[in-house]
């Protein structure tokens, strides 16, 4: 999933989260081509289907949940623990804790077999 949200995070961060389908001249950006063995590479995988649907998955999110996915695989990307948590005003096993809670509900909502239906409800849920 830690993957899935680090890719997820790029896609936000070309600000294409509210865009129309993903063109391929957008897909062709930011790949990079290979001195050593002259073969065109990205840096982040990209597939704009997986990132529409997380997004989708991320919006059902509790808003608490959500915030603390966006701080962390968006805003905050790349900062250290300790820089995320303050950035959100909470201690870092706080965070961890948020991040688990949001991760078992996107895998749950990823797995339905319709991932555009209503948000996951569990006891987490307000």
């Amino acid at each position: 999933m830690h993957a899935r949200l680090c890719r997820w995070g790029s896609w936000c961060a070309g600000g294409l989260e509210r865009s129309a389908p993903i063109s391929s001249a957008y897909a062709m950006k930011g790949r990079a081509r290979s001195s050593s063995d002259n073969i065109w590479s990205a840096s982040v995988p990209f597939d704009a289907l997986e990132a529409e649907q997380t997004n989708r998955a991320i919006q059902s999110l509790p808003p608490v949940l959500r915030q603390t996915v966006k701080v962390v695989y968006m805003q905050h990307a790349g900062n250290t623990v300790e820089r995320q948590a303050k950035a959100l005003g909470i201690a870092k096993e706080t965070m961890r804790r948020r991040l688990c809670q949001a991760d078992a509900r996107l895998r749950q909502w990823l797995r339905r077999p319709t991932a555009s239906a209503k948000p996951v409800q569990n006891e987490f849920s307000t």
